[in-house]
């Protein structure tokens, strides 16, 4: 499934300004997965409509959750 979404994604032209992907440093896969960006997310044009909302709720939730950790002093950043 993740190579036709990759063939799918090829052509969308914001994907050529993310730096991770004009410096080769990350493959779709690996961005998708640090942004916690589901594959029905990736794909949305052939999923159910309430398997998209519920991963976009999932997806607010775990980014909400990480949040208020960081904020709390519970986690630090993994980009730097």
């Amino acid at each position: 499934m993740l190579i036709e979404i990759r063939k799918r994604w090829q052509d969308v032209p914001f994907l050529d300004d993310i730096h991770e992907f004009k410096t080769g440093s990350k493959t779709l896969d690996a961005w998708a997965q640090a942004l916690l960006v589901p594959n029905s997310m990736l794909d949305p044009s052939t999923t159910d409509v309430n398997v998209l909302v519920k991963a976009i709720d999932d997806r607010d939730k775990a980014i909400r959750d990480e949040l208020v950790d960081f904020v709390k002093g519970t986690k630090t950043r993994v980009d730097l």
